[in-house]
Order: structure tokens, then sequence, then C-alpha cells
């Protein structure tokens, strides 16, 4: 959780500071890793808007896990639902 802290909220939105050099990507490599197979296998074209809004998405959840002190292979539906919001698609 320490490379989430040290990369912080601004490298991780990956926007104009992103710092692709900075120790903290190396360190967090396999937390990002099932969340970008998540977000290739979403339905839907790869638009500029989409990117965006995936990259802040995992940012989201991945600074949620370090101020949390637990990573999110573990969490219920019903914390996603609280930290994501629930869209219009529902699975049964």
């Amino acid at each position: 959780m320490r490379g989430i802290a040290e990369l912080g909220v601004r490298n991780l939105r990956r926007l104009q500071y992103h710092d692709r050099s900075a120790p903290g990507w190396a360190a967090i490599g396999r937390l990002q890793r099932p969340l970008e197979v998540v977000n290739a296998g979403l339905d839907g074209p790869v638009t500029q808007h989409r990117r965006r809004a995936m990259l802040d998405v995992v940012a989201l959840l991945l600074l949620r896990c370090a101020e949390e002190g637990r990573t999110f292979w573990g969490r219920t539906e019903d914390e996603w639902v609280h930290l994501l919001g629930r869209g219009t698609c529902q699975t049964q």
C-alpha cells in the first residue's frame, strides 16, 4: 500500500503530472493488472472519455485500498456498490 501513497492522486490519475518512471508503479503492478483486464473486457467502444473515466476509477480504487489498508480482492458486492454505485445494468 505504500506504493499507492507514494504515487499520490495526481500521479495515479495519469494526467499531466503522470510520472511513468516513479518507483511506486512497479510496486502496485499486481493490483493494476486485474483492473485493466476488467476494463478490456467491457462492452462498447474505447473512446477518450471512457479511457479517462477508467483511469480515474482505477485511481479511486487504489486510493481507497491504501486508505483502508486492504486490497480489493475480498470486497463484497455491497462494498463495491457503496464504493462505485450501481449502474443501470445489473446482474442477477
